[in-house]
């Protein structure tokens, strides 16, 4: 045994190591579980999500926003609402704003590289028109130290009034834009019980695969010697981004441009209206850097040069390319903050 190697005095010390090597090892089991449920859920409801909108008649633009954007914005609100009742606004703020430049600057990135995504010429347009107000409204929100409880309520009304705002849009589609996509899926079969059960199963694995993932990650980081304000843009942002990532990717393999852009400009509004209000009603103001705050609006607003420039085409693979090394750009700013940002995290 490990223990008759050593001397009597630095028994305590060796089970000490031990305990460390053995709780880091379970947190990477948890980690792996974690990511194998977010890996088979996302696929499964990707599928679903096809066959509910067929069975529905809705727009898959709006499948995307709605139900994949608030199903795969599970996870930042685990996150962030554990992190309200832990009274660590720094972590629940920061993962808002790191998921939202992810999912932009990473997820959007690896979209466009991956297949071929057109821009929209109608919805899209409008959905990214409400990113860039609820965005600018949230940073102003910060900037202004405005009263947080009365913000709260409204970005969380805002979340209900973007839902219903959704639905019409849903029965809009079925004779505008989307209206040879209508008239595919009436050839296909109605929709079944056994689908939407289905569809909350795969929905309640990528719930479990992101809170298994969160977990194991943050304790893995924290010893590591990480803040919580930074693990939240950083680390947390990227875990909790997996099942847009995953979502986005399906969606792109199955030739559902709209979905996987619905997805996430949906999920990118969700963070803000509903976790953001959820953590400004129920937490104190908390400081997040200038920096950080610039690549927020910056991915906010290549969302828009995009959808605005290649309107009606196809977005250009290089497209992804500048994403992609903004992403790096990003992480980079967060390694180096005495530098980037002139603040020590």
């Amino acid at each position: 045994m490990i223990t008759r190697a050593v001397r009597p005095g630095n028994r305590g010390r060796v089970k000490e190591i031990l305990i460390k090597y053995t709780e880091k090892m379970d947190y990477i089991w948890m980690l792996l579980l974690g990511s194998g449920f977010l890996l088979f859920s996302s696929f499964g409801f990707v599928r679903t999500a096809e066959r509910v909108a067929a069975g529905l008649r809705i727009s898959p633009l709006v499948v995307g926003v709605v139900v994949l954007a608030v199903g795969t914005s599970l996870p930042e609100l685990a996150v962030s609402g554990t992190a309200v009742v832990a009274g660590d606004a720094g972590l629940a703020l920061g993962n808002i704003i790191g998921s939202n430049i992810v999912n932009i600057f990473l997820v959007l990135g690896i979209a466009i590289l991956a297949g071929s995504m057109r821009i929209g010429t109608a919805k899209t347009q409008t959905t990214v028109a409400v990113l860039i107000a609820v965005s600018t409204g949230f940073l102003l929100i910060h900037l202004w130290n405005l009263p947080r409880f009365y913000a709260g309520m409204v970005f969380l009304t805002g979340s209900v009034g973007f839902t219903v705002y959704e639905y019409v849009l849903a029965l809009r589609g079925r004779r505008g834009v989307d209206r040879r996509i209508m008239d595919s899926y009436t050839r296909k079969r109605p929709l079944t019980a056994g689908d939407v059960i289905t569809s909350l199963v795969y929905l309640s694995g990528i719930i479990i695969g992101g809170i298994l993932v969160v977990l194991s990650s943050e304790n893995l980081a924290v010893r590591l010697g990480v803040s919580t304000t930074t693990l939240g843009l950083s680390f947390t942002a990227v875990i909790t981004s997996l099942p847009e990532l995953l979502t986005t990717l399906f969606s792109q393999r199955d030739h559902q441009e709209k979905m996987s852009l619905g997805n996430i400009v949906g999920s990118n509004i969700y963070n803000i209206l509903l976790i953001g209000g959820i953590t400004m009603l129920f937490s104190e103001y908390e400081y997040i850097p200038p920096v950080d705050w610039f690549f927020f609006m910056a991915a906010t607003g290549m969302v828009l040069i995009i959808t605005r420039w290649f309107r009606g085409r196809v977005v250009p693979r290089f497209v992804g390319v500048i994403l992609i090394l903004l992403t790096m750009w990003y992480f980079f700013s967060l390694s180096l903050p005495g530098i980037i940002s002139g603040i020590s995290y």
